[in-house]
C-alpha cells in the first residue's frame, strides 16, 4: 500500500493494521517531498518552509499567517469548510500561493466540502516554526529549527 493510503496518527488504526499485516511486515521509508513553485523547489510541508521563497512571498505568507492567528482567535465556532480552515490557520498568503492551487489540483471540490476528516490529515501550521525558519534563513520539515 502507498504511504498516503496508510498515513495515520490514530493508535487504533495503526494497531488494526499491525494486527492484519503483522508488525514486522512494514516497509518504512523516510518521506522526502518538494513543491516546485516559482522556479524553485520548496521542501514539504510547504507551510513550514516558506523561508525558501523570495522575500516578497515570505512577507505575504507571514503577514497572512499573523492575520489568520488574530482572526482565528476571535472567530465564532468552527470553520464551515476546508477553505475557511485554510484561511483561519494559514492565512491568505499561503492559501493563495500554495494551499488552494495544490488542493484544487488534488481534489477539486475539497475546499468547499471537506469536513473534519480532511482537516485532521494535514500538518497544523506552527507560527513559531515559520518565523524561526525565515529569521534563520533555513528550512525545517517538522521541528523548530536551531539557529546557529
Amino acid at each position: 500500500m502507498g504511504g498516503h493510503v496508510i498515513f495515520s496518527h490514530w493508535d487504533y488504526f495503526d494497531q488494526l493494521l499491525d494486527a492484519a499485516l503483522g508488525p514486522d511486515s512494514w516497509n518504512t521509508l523516510q518521506r522526502v517531498s518538494y513543491v516546485w513553485i516559482k522556479g524553485r523547489w520548496v521542501a514539504y510541508p510547504f507551510q513550514n518552509n516558506i523561508a525558501a521563497l523570495d522575500k516578497e512571498d515570505q512577507v505575504s505568507c507571514l503577514s497572512g499567517l499573523v492575520e489568520a492567528c488574530v482572526a482565528n482567535a476571535t472567530a465564532p465556532g468552527r470553520p464551515a469548510n476546508f477553505d475557511e480552515w485554510i484561511m483561519r490557520v494559514m492565512g491568505a498568503g499561503i492559501a493563495d500561493l500554495f494551499m488552494r492551487p495544490y488542493n484544487f489540483k488534488v481534489q477539486p471540490a475539497a475546499a468547499e466540502t471537506a469536513g473534519d476528516w480532511y482537516i485532521h490529515a494535514l500538518l497544523l501550521l506552527q507560527a513559531l516554526v515559520v518565523c524561526c525558519n525565515i529569521m534563520c534563513t533555513c528550512c525545517a520539515s517538522l521541528a523548530v529549527p536551531r539557529c546557529s
